[in-house]
């Protein structure tokens, strides 16, 4: 066994240690191995099989001290394999019981301005409405097109055609609530985007008390329904012609990301600013 200082974080309660093993190999059996030409073998080893908590105590301890569970190892078998389950903690269990169902908001008549600013907006349009430098949220290798939520909505619909497509998005929700909170925090901006902001705070802030693996699956559920709430609003007073097609309706969602409050750009008393399309 080697000495190490290595901490391992579980995304809950350790409830079971499934399997827990280590493969040895003696360097005698390294140094008297003959390789064969003909018939393919391998060096003679032994697995050792460590059994429960009791079969970890000589190498790890288990801290339940926190929310969540941790196994800190302060030595490290050789070709070390561990695999446990765990339950969610009593805030995790809440955070679901909140969540519950994602249920459809509820939109109310919004403006083209609001519109604007919940869907789209680019770097620089962002950063002088937010008077605070507030820029489009990047990723590790991948950057949306909008600040707003149609530049992640765009990034879900490559995942049927290419799975890795929202791997910088979905890491990053595993990760932290960093890009929860950025989302939240744009629609403050906004007044008339009140109603809406509490309905996605209500299902983003239990988010971020979740187990890893389960953060992602939720945050693509609740910011396509968002989405999908104001896409259907737009339409219902849309003249017919926008509601033949997904093509159609599109177009019609499109001409929304032209049109927003930039202040830098205002024209006398008209606050709304008409641009070229950006991006």
């Amino acid at each position: 066994m080697e000495d190490v200082n290595l901490s391992i974080a579980l995304p809950g309660k350790l409830s079971r240690i499934i399997f827990a093993c280590n493969m040895y190999i003696d360097q005698k059996e390294v140094n008297e191995f003959v390789p064969d030409a003909t018939v393919l073998k391998g060096i003679e080893g032994k697995v050792y099989r460590h059994l429960g908590k009791s079969g970890l105590s000589t190498f790890a301890t288990i801290d339940a001290k926190g929310p969540n569970d941790s196994i800190n190892f302060f030595k490290m078998p050789s070709s070390f394999c561990l695999l446990v389950s765990t339950n969610f903690t009593l805030a995790q269990f809440k955070s679901i019981t909140e969540i519950g169902e994602v249920e459809n908001p509820v939109v109310g008549p919004l403006s083209t301005a609001s519109i604007n600013h919940l869907l789209f907006r680019c770097s620089a349009e962002e950063q002088d409405a937010s008077g605070s430098g507030r820029l489009v949220y990047e990723f590790k290798g991948f950057v949306p097109n909008y600040a707003g939520i149609a530049g992640l909505v765009r990034q879900f619909g490559r995942m049927e055609e290419d799975p890795a497509a929202c791997n910088p998005v979905l890491d990053n929700v595993r990760e932290g609530d960093w890009l929860l909170t950025y989302h939240m925090e744009r629609l403050k901006d906004f007044a008339e985007l009140k109603e809406v902001g509490d309905w996605l705070a209500r299902y983003l802030m239990p988010i971020g008390e979740l187990p890893y693996s389960v953060r992602p699956k939720l945050f693509v559920r609740v910011i396509s329904a968002l989405f999908e709430a104001v896409k259907l609003k737009i339409l219902e007073s849309a003249p017919d012609m926008f509601k033949q097609s997904e093509f159609a309706s599109a177009l019609l969602l499109s001409t929304y990301q032209f049109m927003g409050i930039v202040p830098s750009a205002v024209c006398q008393e008209y606050k709304l600013t008409i641009a070229g399309g950006l991006p």
